[in-house]
């Protein structure tokens, strides 16, 4: 993930996008 955002602040992005995702699901 942290490849296709870029790293730095990407990282933040990707993280809260993924715990966003389950959530949504949920």
């Amino acid at each position: 993930w942290g490849v296709l955002f870029g790293f730095g602040p990407g990282l933040t992005i990707e993280t809260v996008v993924l715990r966003s995702i389950p959530t949504v699901i949920n």
